[in-house]
């Protein structure tokens, strides 16, 4: 009993302490930011900016959802070869920084087509290839779940077209909705890609007023539209989203059937996607960064920015794991509601909040650890859903012989039940720590003087560094988005 309530006590105070109080100082708030709210919306920029942040989530949604759902039919429905690889190669660019495809995209482009990149056209060009993975996993696994009875059953009565209209696209409503309205507000809230672009969003009005002109009332000012759509997707989504995340589907499921002729056009849609939106912006990079001694540059530049983001992200990764192993096991509806809501709100607005309550606080600001604290609020929930998933596949039966043989329940825990969700513990860690490690939101805000991480390394270089010197540091960042995609292809095999 002890034992139990200990762990109950120790999986509420992390979503207590890093997710209630920042975001609940961001609402307490709310009343003395109101005048400068008004303020800014009599302002002809932020209203700019505000709309540019709309346009921009809007369509890359809509373009987002229309590749991911194809490619998520053509995936789990078609006879195709190494389908397992192929889902996967799709996932890749969601492991990668978003400002990188951004930089690649500049190199490529002719100087005389440059105009189409730098506007709202080339953002949303730019974080589609990024964020479409979202909409492709989710449908994927719903997609994998329809029952294959139904659809026999139906292929008895009509065609395979009507079944995949009137059976299957409805039972994977949920999926596409759930990645349509996460790449919504991935979109809306970036700052890197738009920034770059030279195109004004809600999010760089943040960081402007906040970093700047150290004005916190108008920081949070700025960040409540950004948090205002994030509480009404929070809305819709939980709804959705209760039942957990998969978030490796096997995928088994449903019928498949031959592509017949159009198996090469297809083949040429999913590997051309994947050269579109990868392999020419790397390759961008890739050709930049061979440039004389750029290496020798690069790691001068960015060597200690890249060790501080391994350090960052790697905490960040075991405390959320850790926590999560004592949390993950019959929570409450509100738990996961909580973590959720941390997921969801906007970086811009997450780092305001701990700046509010926490940022009184020298050390935690100094060292580094209020940053590490916002990226577990933030990426907390993927790394519970994933152990979530583990113990619900885990078998109990160990866990009760060492109870019935007289271990004590911390000692069932840690030698049975720990070992068994080994797996499991690692996925969740190598999220964590490539989502952790790409935050260019939370990294440029709360990042200690001196303790810039990568990503805020590369930022702040754009602008008066060598075009070979950004490539290598931006595909130094890389490696650690092929760290995650390098364990993923091992487990399938």
């Amino acid at each position: 009993m002890g034992f139990k309530l200990l762990k109950k006590g120790f999986s509420w105070a992390l979503p207590v302490l890093l997710i209630v109080f920042p975001l609940g100082g961001v609402f307490l708030s709310f009343p003395g930011t109101l005048s400068s709210l008004k303020t800014l919306f009599q302002q002809k920029d932020f209203l700019q900016a505000l709309e540019n942040s709309l346009i921009i989530g809007g369509f890359t949604s809509l373009l987002s959802s229309g590749l991911g759902i194809a490619m998520a039919l053509f995936v789990s429905r078609l006879l195709l070869p190494y389908r397992r690889t192929m889902s996967l190669l799709l996932t890749i660019p969601l492991f990668f920084l978003p400002y990188q495809f951004a930089l690649g995209w500049s190199y490529l482009i002719p100087s005389r087509y440059s105009a189409l990149l730098f506007s709202k056209t080339g953002v949303v060009f730019v974080l589609t290839g990024c964020f479409y993975p979202v909409v492709f996993w989710l449908v994927l696994s719903a997609l994998s779940s329809v029952s294959r009875e139904e659809e026999e059953a139906a292929l008895l009565l009509t065609s395979p077209l009507r079944v995949l209209w009137k059976i299957t696209l409805p039972r994977s409503r949920g999926g596409a909705i759930t990645g349509a309205l996460l790449v919504f507000l991935l979109a809306f809230s970036e700052l890197g890609v738009p920034t770059y672009l030279g195109v004004n969003t809600v999010s760089y009005q943040v960081l402007v007023r906040f970093s700047a002109f150290y004005d916190m009332r108008a920081g949070l000012a700025a960040s409540l539209p950004l948090l205002a759509v994030g509480m009404v997707i929070l809305a819709v989504e939980y709804s959705l989203l209760r039942r957990g995340f998969r978030v490796f589907s096997p995928l088994k499921g449903g019928l498949r059937f031959s592509p017949g002729v159009f198996r090469i056009p297809i083949l040429v849609f999913l590997v051309g996607s994947f050269s579109l939106f990868l392999l020419l912006p790397m390759g961008g990079l890739l050709h930049r960064a061979m440039e004389p001694k750029t290496f020798f540059r690069a790691v001068s530049a960015g060597g200690g920015s890249f060790l501080r983001t391994l350090f960052y992200s790697s905490v960040a990764a075991a405390v959320a794991v850790v926590w999560s192993v004592f949390s993950a096991r019959k929570t409450s509806p509100l738990y996961s509601l909580i973590l959720l809501l941390g997921f969801l709100t906007p970086q811009p607005a997450l780092a305001l909040g701990f700046m509010k309550v926490w940022g009184g606080l020298t050390l935690l600001y100094s060292t580094g650890i209020l940053l590490v604290m916002a990226m577990v609020a933030r990426y907390y929930f993927l790394a519970f859903k994933v152990v979530e998933l583990g113990y619900s596949h885990l078998d109990p039966s160990g866990e009760e012989a060492a109870l019935l043989a007289g271990a004590s329940p911390f000692t069932t825990f840690r030698r049975i039940t720990v070992p068994s969700l080994k797996k499991w513990l690692g996925a969740a860690f190598l999220l964590v720590f490539v989502f952790s490690a790409n935050d260019l939101g939370l990294g440029s805000m709360l990042y200690p003087p001196g303790g810039e991480p990568l990503v805020v390394r590369i930022y702040t270089l754009s602008v008066n560094n060598f075009p070979g010197v950004l490539s290598s540091l931006s595909l130094m960042n890389s490696l650690l988005g092929l760290m995650a995609v390098t364990f993923l292809l091992r487990r399938q095999s």
